[in-house]
Parts: structure tokens; sequence; C-alpha cells
């Protein structure tokens, strides 16, 4: 299972190293951001050797706002990714204790709620179905039924 980052490691790693700290919260943004000035300057000497006025303008311009907001955006990026990536986390971890829950627990223990089309469910069919379909298949067939009461009725087989 995966661990959360720290939030306050990942800004302060960023701060002090830029793009290098943001190795610690996003793989591809501390790639894209070590890579992102030798693109601009590539352009830049790329519109100097092709005399274009343009080019060599425009791309000096991205140079100076990037300079000067580089640091920031690399902080921010940092703060969004480990905030992305604990939520991703922490949804992880609630599905598993579900599935835990669901797997190792009888379904009467489970606090949830029970519904069922008792006209749909009958202690016949219970008994007649000796053979437990599987859950997918039993859905398909009581599409109005939960899976408690699947675990219900085949608990037992």
């Amino acid at each position: 299972m995966e661990n959360k980052k720290s939030l306050g490691l990942a800004v302060v790693l960023t701060l002090f190293f830029g793009p290098l700290g943001l190795f610690y919260a996003t793989v591809s943004g501390g790639l894209i951001m070590c890579l992102a000035p030798f693109i601009l300057f590539g352009i830049l000497i790329f519109g100097a050797f092709a005399d274009s006025t343009f080019l060599v303008a425009s791309s000096f311009f991205l140079i100076m706002i990037f300079a000067i907001s580089y640091w920031v955006i690399c902080v921010i990026w940092a703060a969004t990714a480990v905030s992305s990536h604990n939520s991703e986390v922490s949804e992880k971890e609630k599905q598993a204790e579900l599935l835990r829950m669901i797997n190792y627990s009888r379904p009467s223990d489970i606090s949830l709620n029970i519904s069922y089309d008792s006209k749909r469910i009958s202690d016949q069919e219970i008994q007649l179905n000796s053979d437990r379909p599987s859950l997918q298949e039993w859905r398909k067939k009581n599409p109005k039924s939960s899976i408690n009461d699947y675990y219900r009725i085949f608990r037992d087989s």
C-alpha cells in the first residue's frame, strides 16, 4: 500500500531546490520543470540563428515571465501533486477497508441497510438454487437487490 506524502516537506524541498525538490511530489512535474528552461533557451537560440525577431522577442518575453514565476510554479505544482496523491491514497484505503469488511464479515454483522424484494427472493428459490452463481450473474437476475441479499442467501453454500 502506498504511503501519504507530507505537504510541508514537499513545499520546503521545492522552496530550497526548485524543480529538483518537485521530484518528491511528482516525477513528471520535476522532469517538465527541469527541462522547460532548456527548451525555452533552445527556442531563443534557434530564433537568433534564424534571424527571426518575432521568435527571439517572444522567447525572450517567455523566459522573463518564466524566470519570475518559476519557483512559485514549482511550489504550487508540488502542493497540488501531494494533495492529489494523498486523496488518491485515502480513497484506496477506504475501498480496501470496505472490501475487507465485506470479505471477512458475515453479512448480518455489517451495519448496512438491507433492502430486497421479498417476492423476488423466496426461501424456495434459495433451496432450489443449490449451486452458487457469481455475484455478477446474480445482480443481472436481481437488479433491485443489494450485495447483502446475495451474501445472506449464499453464505452457507
